[in-house]
């Protein structure tokens, strides 16, 4: 009885050891060395999970984050702000209004989910205080229109000043009136 009862418990070992070493080997065939700082002396790497299904080759890292005119407002932008106020670019619509929770929640949130507005600006508590667009030649296409259409609409609903400014306004002259406007709706 007590032979059997040691065999048992090899076997039970064994059967975990090998289950255990076979997970081990499933996982790191997925694993590779990613670098993650490289420099003429030295590579630092981390261990990078390979998706099967995704194919990374299709990426690939932005020149910029902005365009030459989203740059050049949001560097007079942050000169211009009151202080306490921040500027922050590429903000998505769902990271600054909530969709209610109800029958149609998904579907709702889905209009606004792949959608962002070019600036935010918010108060010292980041509170959001308004939306600014740059328009371009790429906001005249009917897509676009009816997008900015949808975008103004929900603005307006919530309660948020949503401003546009064309390519080729004076950005100095909009960036004063902002401040003026900060300014007079942070002493109400």
């Amino acid at each position: 009885m007590i032979i059997l009862l040691v065999i048992c418990a090899w076997a039970f070992w064994y059967w975990k050891r090998k289950k255990k070493h076979s997970i081990e080997l499933e996982v790191e065939e997925y694993y590779e060395e990613m670098p993650i700082v490289e420099s003429s002396s030295f590579v630092l790497t981390k261990p990078v999970r390979r998706l099967p299904d995704v194919d990374v080759s299709m990426y690939q890292k932005r020149y910029r984050l902005m365009t030459n005119s989203e740059s050049s407002f949001f560097h007079l932008a942050q000169k211009s702000l009151p202080e306490g106020y921040h500027i922050f670019p590429k903000m998505r619509i769902a990271d600054i209004i909530e969709t209610k929770n109800g029958n149609g929640y998904y579907k709702q949130r889905n209009k606004i989910l792949p959608k962002h507005v070019d600036f935010v600006i918010c108060d010292k508590n980041l509170r959001t205080v308004c939306a600014i667009e740059i328009d371009g030649k790429s906001h005249d296409t009917q897509k676009m229109r009816e997008r900015d259409e949808l975008v103004e609409y929900i603005f307006k609903y919530v309660g948020i000043p949503l401003k546009r400014v064309r390519v080729g306004e004076d950005f100095h002259v909009v960036c004063d009136k902002m401040k003026q406007y900060l300014t007079t709706s942070s002493s109400n």
